[in-house]
């Protein structure tokens, strides 16, 4: 009785799955669009900076690879900054 109801079940979800894939997407349609807009502006950071993350490149798995990074400091130290303020600017926003 049990294995009746689970391939029941079973069947019941495989066709509403089914169905579903089944189903008419919308199309979407391009086109042309004349006197687009842009955004542009500045993200201004208030408050202290976070202090960067020093990543030791030595206890990776490639570590000989990862001491070439441009930013690698004496003795396999790495500064990761993630968030980055110039002039009170957000960089890279």
């Amino acid at each position: 009785m049990k294995k009746i109801r689970l391939m029941a079940i079973t069947t019941v979800v495989a066709l509403a799955l089914a169905s579903n894939v089944q189903a008419k997407k919308s199309s979407y349609e391009e086109t042309q669009v004349s006197n687009g807009g842009s955004i542009s502006g500045n993200i201004m950071f208030k408050g202290n900076v976070p202090a960067p993350i020093m990543e030791d490149l030595s206890k990776g798995k490639n570590a000989e690879f990862c001491a070439t990074h441009p930013d690698t400091q004496e003795g396999g130290i790495r500064p990761r900054q993630k968030v980055v303020v110039q002039d009170g600017k957000l960089k890279n926003a």
